[in-house]
């Protein structure tokens, strides 16, 4: 399926994607032609974004309106090239009826130039965050969602060492997040971590696999876990510990009283089911907030 034109309007600028022949292409808002915005983005970011493929422009709130923009000019007769000749001007009909031999002394005389527009087909999204160049290469994020899911995504994406080091830019780090099943498992594993670095939670959840398809252990406790810790002391290579009694705090979690497992499959489900990529990003996150420290039972 070829790629289609997408509008981003942003409340602070309006971005054209138009993977066809960005120069033939004008938006119109309200039936007046939107200028380009030059200054939204620096010429380096937009290099990194894909010069070719996007355009930004002032912001918009009236009816848009994308056109494909070509010129043509009419053929009216054939003109002899050295005006001083006494060969005359033909019309079509006669001109094609002279030689090949011939037709090298004349050139086409064209009418005035006509424009012809044809309207074209997008998709608009509107977006909730300005658009903002440190956002688009991760410097800054977008939102607290943002903060958490790109860098997840980024070591996801980042190849080669040239890769790595190169500008990249990317428009959906200025757009809501649609987050994928592999994304919102390792989401619930850093939000988890976060409950666990606090007290007065009574289950744990421990992962298994890397690559957004492992499964969670959930291990329910006698009582909520509170913070005791205790000492596990060093050993020899006997196996006896050192007199000195050296060793390391470790916690010291209650009574294990059940087990649980959680699949990829299951998170999954659960966010088809509450339609999480129609949510706010704010509202995805309290969300994924929400179910971690349910399972944690936090």
């Amino acid at each position: 399926m070829a790629a289609k034109n997408i509008i981003y309007r942003f409340p602070n600028a309006t971005v054209l994607f138009a993977p066809g022949n960005l120069r033939s292409i004008i938006l119109l808002n309200d039936g007046v032609e939107v200028s380009e915005h030059s200054h939204a983005l620096t010429t380096e970011i937009m290099e990194a974004l894909g010069t070719y493929s996007y355009r930004a422009h002032f912001a918009t709130e009236g009816k848009l309106q994308l056109v494909s923009s070509s010129w043509s000019r009419e053929v009216l007769s054939y003109i002899p090239k050295d005006r001083s000749s006494e060969l005359k001007e033909l019309d079509e009909e006669s001109y094609e009826k002279i030689s090949e031999n011939f037709k090298r002394f004349y050139e086409r005389k064209l009418a005035e130039p006509v424009e012809t527009r044809t309207e074209l087909e997008y998709e608009l999204v509107e977006v909730p965050y300005d658009l903002k160049g440190e956002i688009l290469i991760g410097k800054e994020f977008a939102s607290d969602l943002h903060a958490k899911a790109l860098p997840i995504r980024d070591r996801e994406q980042r190849g080669s060492y040239y890769d790595r080091n190169r500008l990249r830019a990317s428009i959906s780090n200025n757009l809501p997040l649609d987050l994928t099943g592999a994304e919102i498992r390792k989401l619930v594993d850093a939000l988890g971590n976060e409950v666990a670095g606090r007290n007065g939670y009574s289950a744990s959840l421990r992962q298994y696999g890397y690559l957004g398809d492992g499964d969670f252990d959930v291990t329910f406790y006698e009582v909520p876990y509170q913070g005791a810790v205790k000492k596990v002391l060093d050993k020899k290579q006997n196996g006896q510990p050192y007199a000195d009694r050296r060793g390391r705090m470790v916690r010291d979690m209650p009574k294990s009283v059940g087990q649980a497992k959680i699949t990829a499959t299951d998170l999954a489900n659960w966010w088809a089911s509450v339609e999480g990529n129609k949510l706010s990003d704010d509202a995805k996150l309290e969300a994924l907030r929400t179910l971690t420290n349910h399972l944690w039972r936090a």
